[in-house]
């Protein structure tokens, strides 16, 4: 698992672009009452505002490959059934080459949800969808893209899951998006933007955020379950607990993100590298300054705190990268913190020779480089 959060001190947001408006689409099919399903290729549309009160069911379900659904600007609103909904706004299971854009989607269960077993080419864009109470935006797929889309106040439900975009499929992109305030219930957890199995997967240019901190777990970008080679760049995150979190074989490239109100405090211990906890086995008697580490297997954890950064040497083996436990330390060694000559993508650990006997170990991802130097000798004979 890699998890990194950052911690900066903001001082504005630099808001994406507001949702473009288009020239309405004239030359379609018009749904007028709902609920409604799409049986066939071709071009949907809005041409007025409609409501769907009931608290359960699908508004509109697009049972057919090759649509677009075109809102026309208008709202798609069901928020009379309260927050006990469990009401699909926008609906398409295994479809391909689905497009859904261009209107707001209001007070449902899961707003809109382009996803299923197999879809393929799915776009969601220049959407605004509002007061979901679980999912705004679910978009499931191979180069399936979400962009230019506002999602606001998703959640609230106590004990409840709260995602404002979740991704899933190999190339599936979430770019130049607006998340604001996707905030769990007492209870619950929120995750502003979530990819899932999406290799080479992008999120970029997003800003996610929150006027405050929910009550419990919230997470600003969070990336999981096989989502190797992902880019994860220039997002302004704001307000969560945890700001972006790589998990469960997440990784890749993760530059030029701003993070701003993360509550990981300092002294909190880090794994240094993904799923397992990351090993050490030597032969030799290594001696970092007072810490003197025998021939033999151990865990190395990294910790923050305010008078510098550390590496633990702990005695537990073969256990997860969660799990720490503090009273088999063999001992913390001082770190020395440095720039790296160019930004480093992936977060890597190098042993290296200083010439003789002497050594180092470097923890580097993107700006900094984190090193502990040691010495290794020949274990005296028994």
């Amino acid at each position: 698992m890699r998890t990194m959060t950052r911690l900066v001190a903001l001082t504005f947001v630099l808001l994406a672009p507001a949702a473009m408006a288009r020239a309405e689409v004239v030359n379609c099919t018009n749904i007028a009452t709902l609920p409604f399903t799409v049986t066939s290729p071709g071009i949907y549309c809005f041409n007025a505002s409609l409501a769907y009160p009931a608290a359960s069911g699908i508004a509109i379900n697009i049972a057919s490959d090759d649509v677009v659904l075109d809102l026309n600007g208008h709202v798609l609103d069901g928020s009379a059934a309260g927050p006990a909904t469990t009401t699909y706004g926008i609906l398409a299971l295994d479809r391909t080459n689905v497009t859904v854009r261009n209107g707001a989607v209001r007070g449902f269960y899961i707003g809109v949800q382009l996803a299923g077993r197999s879809p393929q080419n799915n776009l969601a864009e220049d959407l605004r969808v509002d007061r979901s109470t679980t999912y705004g935006l679910v978009l499931r797929g191979l180069g399936s893209v979400a962009r230019h889309n506002i999602v606001t106040r998703t959640g609230g439900v106590a004990n409840g899951l709260a995602i404002g975009i979740y991704g899933a499929g190999d190339g599936v992109h979430v770019v130049d998006n607006e998340v604001v305030g996707t905030v769990e219930g007492p209870g619950g957890q929120a995750m502003g933007i979530r990819v899932d199995s999406g290799v080479g997967a992008v999120v970029e240019r997003n800003v996610v955020s929150n006027a405050s901190f929910g009550p419990t777990d919230s997470y600003g970008i969070r990336l999981s379950q096989s989502s190797p080679q992902a880019t994860i760049a220039t997002n302004r995150i704001v307000n969560f607990r945890n700001g972006i979190f790589f998990t469960f074989g997440g990784s890749g490239v993760y530059r030029d993100n701003t993070v701003g109100g993360a509550l990981v405090p300092f002294d909190s211990v880090w794994r240094a590298g993904a799923n397992d906890a990351t090993h050490l086995f030597t032969t030799r008697v290594l001696t970092f300054g007072e810490t003197v580490v025998p021939p033999g297997s151990y865990t190395l954890w990294i910790q923050h705190t305010r008078n510098g950064t550390f590496l633990i040497v702990n005695r537990q083996t073969g256990q997860w990268g969660t799990v720490y436990d503090p009273a088999q330390d063999l001992g913390r060694v001082p770190m020395q913190m440095a720039a790296t000559p160019s930004h480093v993508e992936e977060m890597t650990v190098t042993v290296r020779s200083l010439g003789g006997n002497r050594g180092a170990i470097d923890f580097s991802w993107g700006p900094s480089v984190a090193t502990a130097s040691f010495t290794a000798t020949v274990p005296p004979a028994r």
